[in-house]
């Protein structure tokens, strides 16, 4: 059987995490207007360094019998409550690696890093992402997470899930 694990990514594989933004925001261009700009590549208005050089948030990296495989950037931006908690600014694994169980596993292993309050969100258009976090919170939880929707000033709804594992 193949491993599949989540390590703490270090902050020389920085340009890992931007090339694999890249693919990730080529899957979010199904449901975003994110045109690619002259040089082929989508727009890098994320700051992945606060990773690297802030309080609060935690890049991994997904690997699959030692292959990259996408990664798992966790934060304590909670948005639905005061107090401590964890937050998955974004998540992606390759297409390659999808409908094996590898999200669903690199998951798992995000929310046992920390055991407590986590939110989830994924934007209105994006069906799958929500079809996904739906069936592994589900699995993960037993069912026990609360699923909110509300709408950002720009107009885009989102989808949010929350539970707390602090008392399982």
């Amino acid at each position: 059987m193949v491993s599949i694990d989540l390590f703490p990514a270090r902050e020389s594989q920085l340009l890992l995490l931007k090339n694999l933004w890249q693919l990730y925001s080529h899957d979010f261009a199904d449901y975003l207007d994110d045109p690619v700009n002259e040089q082929g590549l989508f727009p890098y208005d994320y700051d992945h360094k606060r990773y690297f050089e802030k309080s609060g948030f935690w890049p991994y990296i997904a690997r699959v019998g030692g292959r990259i495989a996408g990664f798992s950037l966790v934060s304590d931006r909670v948005m639905q409550r005061p107090g401590p908690g964890r937050y998955i600014d974004d998540f992606f694994i390759l297409r390659q690696y999808r409908r094996q169980g590898v999200g669903r596993s690199i998951a798992f292993q995000t929310f046992d890093t920390y055991q407590g309050y986590w939110e989830v969100s994924e934007i209105g258009p994006n069906k799958p992402a929500q079809a996904f976090w739906r069936q592994v919170l589900k699995e993960y939880t037993d069912g026990r997470y609360v699923e909110t929707s509300f709408t950002e000033q720009d107009g885009i709804e989102i989808i949010l899930q929350r539970f707390d594992s602090a008392s399982w």
